[in-house]
């Protein structure tokens, strides 16, 4: 093995890996919600993140008009088209999140079924969204469009700092942070974290057990759609 190549890749790699691993961090917050106040997997959300990612190029190619293959955009234009594919990604994303919570989960809740019947239907769900998308894309990834124009800050230690990436980083910080803020500090937070401590004591306490689930169903899927967005940035592809 020649370890030469592996030294003076290493910080270029790692750098990537980071940033991809926060776009998987991302995925996992609409897993770890979910579980935090129904312990259930949500296995629905990872066709949660592909819808997320086939909006953001439908949205770019058949709504913005943007050609596959051409220039990528500059100035105002740029923000402009990368905030509508972000916000666009996220409010289809939180949609159909809700839309799963409604179909798979708040029937089979209000019937009082037990955990394996939920959890056997969350998976039906991920295979009729996933079968779904097979037939109508014909199971092949798709190329999206090159908004961003992929120039570097700068190289340090071999690692090239490319802006798709740093933005890849900084954005998913930004959301965890904002997260923890809203979840320690605002009213629908807070009951959020006592759904998840006490299911029965917060009936007890008035809240809304359903509106809380369906809050949880809805941040996952923004933060999904936000790494659906990012990944279809930085990969070009869905």
């Amino acid at each position: 093995m020649n370890f030469s190549v592996i030294g003076s890749q290493f910080w270029s790699l790692a750098f990537q890996g980071l940033a991809l691993g926060l776009i998987y961090s991302l995925v996992s917050l609409g897993y770890t919600m979910v579980y935090g106040v129904l312990r259930l997997i949500n296995f629905a959300n990872s066709e949660v993140f592909m819808v997320g990612t086939f909006s953001v190029l439908y949205l770019q190619v058949y709504i913005l008009g943007i050609p596959i293959g051409d220039p990528a955009l500059h100035g105002v234009k740029l923000i402009a088209y990368l905030a509508i594919s972000l916000i666009g990604s996220m409010v289809v994303c939180a949609l159909l999140a809700i839309l799963v919570e409604l179909v798979a989960y708040r029937r089979l809740r209000a019937r009082g079924a037990n955990r394996l019947a939920s959890l056997i239907s969350a998976i039906g769900v991920s295979i009729a969204l996933l079968e779904g998308f097979s037939m109508l894309t014909g199971a092949r990834g798709k190329i999206a469009p090159r908004l961003l124009d992929k120039w570097s800050f700068g190289e340090v230690a071999g690692a090239n700092f490319r802006i798709d990436q740093v933005m890849a980083i900084v954005m998913p910080i930004i959301i965890f942070f904002l997260l923890d803020q809203f979840v320690t500090k605002s009213r629908l937070g807070k009951s959020i974290r006592a759904v998840s401590m006490s299911e029965e004591n917060s009936k007890l306490m008035g809240i809304d057990i359903n509106r809380v689930i369906t809050l949880t169903f809805c941040i996952g899927g923004l933060t999904t759609g936000a790494a659906a967005f990012l990944y279809t940035t930085v990969y070009e592809n869905t």
